[in-house]
């Protein structure tokens, strides 16, 4: 016999709360640092193993592209990530990237400016 679990849980919605800066329609922050820029984004429900993250160049752009699909069997429901993001590649020098609280965190490496020394002649 099946039941309606629906009189067991009456949600209090004014009692909700919840707070964090990464929102469904803004899944992502960005924090620029000395050394690299980290960009923050929700994954939620999608595990670490199932997420790619790459740098591709399309319609003569850079992008850096995340995408991820786990099936939940509980719910038989796919949680799915998609996201591009045009960067400018030769900035960085390399990438990496880790999922944390279903959180993913990219971080971009920025490279050294590159100093050059002007030589300066005396013309004869």
């Amino acid at each position: 016999m099946m039941f309606d679990l629906d009189p067991f849980f009456d949600w209090d919605k004014p009692a909700y709360t919840f707070s964090r800066p990464v929102h469904d329609m803004k899944p992502y922050s960005i924090k620029t640092l000395e050394d690299k820029v980290v960009l923050v984004h929700n994954v939620c429900g999608v595990k670490e193993e199932d997420i790619s993250v790459d740098i591709v160049s399309e319609d003569g752009r850079d992008r850096l592209v995340i995408n991820g699909v786990t099936h939940n069997d509980v719910l038989n429901y796919d949680y799915k990530v998609s996201s591009k993001f045009d960067i400018k590649a030769d900035m960085f020098k390399s990438v990496d990237y880790e999922v944390k609280d279903g959180l993913l965190y990219i971080y971009l490496y920025k490279k050294e400016p590159e100093v050059t020394k002007l030589i300066v002649t005396k013309k004869a």
